[in-house]
């Protein structure tokens, strides 16, 4: 995933200014390396700081591995005494303390899944959505863009044909055998909608049409219809924080691919 391939490269070039193993790292060290940013960017030779963007996108990077590595006492926010003075780098800037409310924490995903059971319909369609969301790190339309020839159920892996950022595809490997097997559960139930069995090129999460002129058509799921279904089950699973489907996709750089779907 390019972002966890990110989120790498940030804590190596902090550990690189530092000159320091890890766990000798403290809060001084952190407080240099971002005044160092503010005033050259990411290349010491330049004469001109990054933008607040790049900024809030380097503290949200270094605070998911703090918060990993248990080093709970580098964590920046707008209260601590290494970070007070890093906010004041523009208004946007201050949006990094919301940061955590906005992405699910593993538990969180967990609790979200459960929350499927709850569902009158379509328990296995969403548990197999979040999943792979999670895992893959996909944004919502690439979750509707899915179809069964993606995923590769022997390798473990999920194919991205088409993205925002790319029109390359893009391969996710190493998805976990947990989340295959509530794929395959999915795939053999009714919930699943083909056309035609045994077609690579159906929509994985395919939705029939049951009103209006387009009645009993096969189509993918529309990108509005998702987001709404997730906010019902977020309210149902009672997580707080204000999270949608784009929440998966840094969830999954948050916590590190952690999977654990028994």
């Amino acid at each position: 995933s390019n972002t966890v391939t990110i989120y790498k490269f940030y804590v190596a070039h902090l550990l690189d200014h530092c000159k320091k193993d890890w766990d000798k790292v403290d809060r001084e060290d952190v407080k240099q390396y971002f005044m160092m940013l503010k005033n050259k960017g990411i290349d010491r030779n330049r004469k001109k700081g990054i933008d607040s963007v790049s900024f809030r996108c380097i503290i949200s990077a270094l605070n998911t591995f703090f918060r990993y590595f248990d080093r709970k006492d580098l964590i920046i926010t707008k209260e601590s005494t290494h970070g007070s003075d890093l906010y004041q780098r523009g208004k946007k800037t201050t949006q990094c303390t919301n940061y955590t409310n906005k992405v699910f924490k593993e538990n969180e995903i967990k609790k979200l899944y459960n929350a499927c059971d709850s569902l009158i319909h379509y328990k296995k369609y969403f548990k197999a959505m979040i999943v792979l969301a999670y895992e893959a790190g996909l944004r919502v339309s690439e979750v509707s863009n899915l179809k069964v020839g993606d995923i590769d159920i022997v390798y473990r892996t999920v194919t991205i044909q088409k993205s925002k950022t790319s029109k390359v595809p893009q391969t996710v490997d190493d998805i976990s055998n947990e989340a295959i097997t509530v794929v395959k559960e999915y795939l053999k139930s009714n919930e699943f909608i083909t056309k035609h069995d045994g077609n690579t090129e159906e929509y994985l999460f395919a939705i029939k049409i049951k009103v209006g002129p387009r009645k009993g058509m096969v189509v993918p799921p529309y990108e509005v219809l998702l987001d709404t279904l997730l906010d019902k089950i977020i309210d149902i699973s009672g997580i707080p924080g204000d999270k949608s489907f784009h929440s998966f996709r840094h969830s999954m750089a948050s916590n590190l691919l952690g999977n654990n779907w028994s």
